[in-house]
């Protein structure tokens, strides 16, 4: 017998209602995943582990303050109340950034699977399952440096925990309103500032006439530049110059070269990666990824980091994966006891589709899907 309206449950339609949210969505939602059940394809009597990518499912693509649509939240608070399910964040995005989304922007401890699933954070808990090396980091800012010196350009970097990739924004205060970022959105240093805690671990030179901090560029000296960039910093653009001798001066700047559209992005990329011995990746918001070669060698990706946060999480690995996406990238590869969730009107959703696999259940986005295997878990399989 097919689910209705009616058979969702007061805490649902609580929800749907002040949100204004697809009530027939969650239904149809229901019935397809029931169908799924009966057939044996999947079985609800298993754990769920449940990896969300956060632009698309939970924050519209344009939305770089990184604001959840409304009822996000509550969604998903009640999706955590079922027993077996756990839910997690499942992103390229940096563990910075994500932490802060979770603590200041969603309020829902979820856990964190992100860095293209070369890191996971469970129970106020790191795992590194790229190998951590604080001297890969290093060396590859220490190249970055002299990049943008040699390029004219200026980059923020992101704030990675692993090794395994670096993540920059390049020339995109404005052209990727990085200005609008919560990381940076009210956060931004003064240059005195960001020197004071390179200093701590960097040898250094804060010029007051000039505004720059001047240092000798190797990685032997990156330990305070890096923690200063990357962790209590992150996402700050900074222009690079030759200051003589081996040293470099960098400085804050806001302002973009008017004219660094994404034809140059993909030109710094490359150049970048010939620096550093990686495999580039950007993005239209003027990021730029570069990928270790042994990160590729070792097969890394989400939805691996989402395998092993769910090991953690059931001490087994008896569980089924609900994954929710809206590009190619967010596609499980590995089609045994995964059910995939495409947004609707997506990328992800007509390769899903077209190709067949994996199992596909197409949704709004995160807040439908979460009502949906709510209700399924406390009504018809609990």
């Amino acid at each position: 017998m097919a689910f209705t309206i009616d058979d969702l449950s007061g805490d649902s339609m609580e929800i749907v209602k002040k949100f204004s949210l697809p009530a027939k969505s969650i239904v149809s939602i229901m019935n397809q995943l029931a169908g799924l059940d009966k057939t044996g394809a999947i079985s609800f009597k298993r754990n769920i582990v449940v990896g969300l990518d956060v632009n698309g499912p939970m924050v519209d693509t344009a939305d770089n303050t990184l604001t959840p649509y409304p009822g996000c939240k509550e969604a998903l608070d009640l999706l955590m109340q079922s027993h077996g399910v756990s839910v997690s964040l499942m992103t390229g995005w940096d563990l910075a950034t994500m932490l802060y989304y979770r603590e200041k922007k969603l309020d829902v401890p979820v856990g964190i699977v992100c860095e293209y699933g070369m890191v996971y954070y469970l129970n106020n808990r790191i795992s590194y399952l790229y190998p951590f090396d604080e001297n890969e980091s290093f060396e590859f800012m220490s190249k970055i440096f002299d990049l943008m010196v040699k390029e004219n350009v200026k980059a923020a970097f992101q704030g990675n925990f692993s090794a395994g990739v670096g993540s920059l924004v390049v020339e995109g205060d404005q052209h990727g309103d990085l200005l609008l970022h919560p990381m940076v959105y009210g956060r931004r240093p003064t240059v005195e500032q960001l020197s004071v805690a390179a200093g701590q671990e960097s040898e250094i030179e804060f010029n007051k006439k000039t505004n720059l901090i001047i240092f000798k560029n190797t990685p032997a000296n990156m330990k305070g530049l890096h923690n200063a960039l990357t962790r209590q910093h992150p996402l700050i653009s900074v222009r690079a110059k030759a200051m003589g001798h081996g040293k470099i001066g960098i400085w804050i700047d806001d302002k973009d070269q008017p004219d660094f559209d994404m034809e140059k992005i993909k030109a710094f990329a490359h150049v970048a990666a010939q620096a550093t011995g990686r495999i580039p990746q950007w993005h239209r918001d003027h990021g730029v990824d570069l990928h270790s070669p042994k990160a590729k060698e070792g097969n890394y990706s989400k939805e691996s980091g989402l395998h092993a946060y769910a090991k953690e999480v059931f001490e087994s690995e008896d569980f089924l994966s609900f994954v929710v996406g809206d590009m190619k990238n967010d596609i499980p590869s590995v089609y045994g006891n995964t059910v995939f969730f495409p947004i609707a009107g997506s990328e992800a959703e007509e390769i899903a589709h077209r190709e067949g696999k994996p199992l596909s259940v197409s949704v709004t986005d995160v807040r439908d899907f979460a009502l949906a295997v709510y209700e399924l878990h406390s009504k018809k399989f609990n």
